[in-house]
């Protein structure tokens, strides 16, 4: 057995039952949750974790947000080369890209996912955005697989380390936004009820598309700030096209493409489709 989890919430639990009826292998920590149905994996310490696991071990890591004890910093020390550290909690990409170097100085590697853990998952599976280079992706690729849909598909290789984490920071952005805007909608609806729609009201609303671009591209420009637009990027299980020389992040074309749109330009939609033209693959049509 090589692989471990280390999680501190009841959500956290249902990867781990995703991973159970997928009959995968692991050990479980999960300080302060109840292990129902996973009492044969559940482990009391971090030593008899890492103890249970054989090399090269595969760490799960879901810290809460916020992050209740320094876990990355005690489980590093314990590591050896070889190991991979999973990290698919709420650590912010920008951590994650540290984490990833701090991990290479003892030969560990290190992946980032960006997951919405949920209910429905240890039934029909979790989408999963994952960032890290392509020996690590190899190395975690079955457990991957094990908790998507379907295997080699329902994740994506979005780039480097912290572009998983990034993703998934992306969706919430929008989640958030969107839900404002759907209770602001419910409040003046209800206000003036759905006959009397006021529609100089329905246009401020969707004003807040303004404060969702300048989000976006915030969030795009400090991605776009930590990594290297030059580096080659191989894709891996990645659910779209690549180039000749296979020298595109799905995660950094999404970031230009939102950045792009978030600074006013004219015209969005004809660039748009006039960069999908000249791409190379099936998007001429």
């Amino acid at each position: 057995m090589q692989r471990g989890i280390i999680c501190f919430s009841e959500a956290a639990l249902w990867l781990c039952r995703r991973l159970a009826a997928s009959q995968q292998t692991f050990a479980l920590l999960c300080p302060g949750t109840d292990p129902a149905g996973l009492a044969t994996q559940a482990c009391q310490t971090l030593p008899e974790l890492l103890g249970r696991l054989h090399p090269a071990r595969e760490i799960w890591l879901l810290e809460p947000e916020p992050r209740v004890l320094p876990v990355f910093e005690m489980l590093l020390p314990d590591l050896l080369a070889g190991d991979v550290v999973v990290d698919a909690g709420n650590t912010d990409f920008r951590i994650a890209i540290q984490r990833q170097q701090q991990a290479a100085l003892q030969g560990v590697a290190y992946v980032d996912v960006g997951i919405y853990l949920n209910p429905w998952g240890p039934q029909y599976g979790f989408a999963l955005t994952v960032g890290g280079d392509h020996p690590a992706l190899q190395q975690v690729a079955a457990t991957l697989d094990a908790l998507a849909p379907v295997p080699q598909q329902g994740w994506l290789h979005c780039g480097p380390a912290g572009s998983g984490l990034f993703m998934r920071q992306l969706q919430r952005t929008v989640e958030q936004a969107v839900a404002r805007s759907v209770s602001r909608a419910h409040q003046d609806f209800h206000r003036n009820g759905l006959q009397d729609i006021h529609y100089p009201q329905i246009a401020q609303l969707w004003q807040e598309g303004s404060e969702l671009r300048h989000a976006l591209q915030q969030l795009a420009g400090s991605y776009l700030g930590q990594v290297d637009p030059d580096q080659a990027f191989e894709p891996f299980y990645a659910v779209s096209h690549a180039d000749a020389a296979g020298h595109s992040w799905p995660a950094l074309e999404l970031a230009r493409i939102i950045q792009f749109a978030a600074d006013g330009s004219q015209h969005f939609e004809q660039q748009i489709l006039a960069l999908l033209r000249s791409a190379p693959g099936s998007y001429s049509v």
